[in-house]
């Protein structure tokens, strides 16, 4: 067996190819990222024997105490390794269907993977119901293949010892107040704002709103909300004001020319920190949001201390990592950062602001909603009768028509419902530290700037709720994000 030194080398090469893969997958470089290549060129990563070897090592008392947190920091990252490996046929045979499977509807045809984002920029209703009901057709037609992936998912984690977390009894407890507490201003704006789409469109259970009709909310909130071309002119700016700067000194590098339909910005860190890919969508496709996510996590990557251990740079906890996202995505509740940097007036700033914050809590409240469900579902395995029931509980969270086979990826890659709502709950906390500590004016202030930049730094060294308390002495709490959508909302 390799030494300790040497399995984190592997591992770190294996992390730096396997983003590599799919950032010239997304840059049009490639057809697809072959990640079960970067598996067979580092077997060593993928290997069940390794896994037993570095749980013995972990258990042994003989181990150097000095070594038992990088041990603790590995077995769980080769476990989802090994485990990634154990379902790659089954995971490539899904991503192939998406891509080969043509939605047909409304006259026109388009591969299921790029459905959502066509049903999103479609503004006439009946055609968007009609191409949504078409995608939930297709997305159903893969519940056997779902199911095939969960099957092998299954015989790999009993061949292991593992099974699936479930959430932790404070999250789901927060996620259900969360859901409670929101409820009534989800609800009242959620009324308001589709019936700018369609003058006569009610929520549930009064009216016939359904999930589409979010999505097109989400990607054309109002007219000129979000600038057409330079779309990265507003975002340089700000970061620029701040001093953080997009490009941070070289290590960010932006890819434009990303091949046609790439429905979504996408950050890849190939080295960190040295060098981080940020790939934006093609024209037409992907909300304003998109590219504040992709930048705030492109941005935090580039700022990990070139001396951070390898549990920092590759494989802490993947929420800290995600709450940059969030946290860069938050400016768009700020009406007077959409004065500023977008240009908006008054009352078009405080509009979008509103429908930003209905985005979001639209989002959340999907997640809160899945949570309680999902450990369920992933130890009984994918079922129809599953997603109905989720598509139940995502109707109510949501008062909206929730199709079952616009669940079925969530069956899919589980386990992103505790993360989302945990980034969400420290991206919240950040931003309220610094503005506590510095009056950060949408961390415009350099010395906010700069703090952020030293939290960005440690990478994912501690947990979401550990840094959490390290910054405020207090855990993230979902609590928080409920307070500031709400006043948002009630603006």
């Amino acid at each position: 067996m390799a030494s300790l030194q040497a399995l984190e080398d592997e591992v770190e090469a294996f992390c730096r190819a396997g983003a590599q893969a799919q950032a010239d997958a997304a840059t049009g470089r490639t057809a697809v990222a072959d990640l079960g290549a970067v598996e067979r060129a580092h077997p060593l990563v993928v290997s069940s024997d390794t896994l037993a070897a570095m749980r013995a090592a972990l258990a042994s008392p003989r181990t150097p105490e000095t070594q038992r947190p990088r041990l603790a920091a590995l077995v769980p990252f080769l476990l989802r390794a090994v485990t990634g490996a154990a379902v790659r046929a089954e995971d490539d045979a899904l991503l192939d269907a998406r891509r080969t499977h043509l939605v047909s509807a409304a006259g026109e045809s388009f591969p299921l993977a790029s459905a959502s984002a066509r049903i999103q920029e479609e503004p006439h209703r009946a055609r968007r119901a009609a191409l949504a009901a078409a995608t939930d057709t297709e997305e159903l037609s893969l519940l056997g293949a779902v199911e095939r992936r969960w099957e092998a998912a299954r015989a790999a984690a009993q061949g292991l010892g593992a099974g699936p977390p479930p959430p932790t009894e404070a999250l789901q407890a927060e996620a259900a107040d969360f859901l409670r507490s929101t409820e009534d201003a989800w609800r009242d704006v959620l009324g308001y704002s589709v019936r700018r789409l369609e003058p006569q469109l009610r929520p549930l259970p009064q009216g016939d709103a359904a999930l589409h009709d979010f999505l097109r909310l989400k990607e054309a909130p109002l007219p000129g909300a979000f600038p057409a071309a330079d779309r990265l002119g507003a975002v340089r700016r700000w970061l620029l004001a701040s001093g953080l700067t997009l490009e941070a000194n070289g290590r960010v590098r932006l890819d434009e020319e990303a091949k046609a339909g790439l429905p979504e910005a996408a950050c890849f860190a190939v080295e960190v920190p040295e060098r981080v890919l940020l790939v934006l969508p093609a024209p037409g496709h992907g909300a304003f949001a998109t590219l504040l996510e992709a930048t705030g996590r492109a941005r935090a990557t580039a700022a990990v201390s070139v001396s951070a251990s390898l549990l920092a740079r590759r494989l802490g906890d993947e929420a800290v990592r995600a709450s940059a996202s969030g946290l860069v995505r938050g400016v768009l509740l700020s009406a007077p950062w959409l004065r500023r940097f977008l240009g908006h007036g008054k009352t078009l700033a405080r509009e979008v602001a509103r429908l930003a914050a209905l985005a979001q809590l639209g989002e959340l409240r999907l997640l809160a909603a899945r949570l309680p469900l999902m450990h369920g579902l992933e130890e009984a395995g994918p079922s129809l009768a599953g997603l109905k029931s989720l598509a139940s509980a995502a109707s109510e969270a949501l008062f909206l028509h929730v199709p079952e086979g616009a669940l079925l990826q969530a069956l899919w890659s589980p386990g992103r419902e505790a993360q989302g709502l945990r980034a969400a709950a420290l991206a919240e906390a950040l931003r309220h530290e610094a503005d506590e500590r510095f009056d950060a004016e949408d961390f415009r202030n350099p010395e906010a700037a700069r703090w952020l930049g030293q939290v960005w730094a440690r990478g994912a060294e501690l947990d979401a709720e550990a840094l959490g308390k390290d910054v405020s002495g207090a855990a993230p709490s979902l609590s928080s994000v409920a307070r500031r959508l709400l006043a948002v909302l009630g603006a």
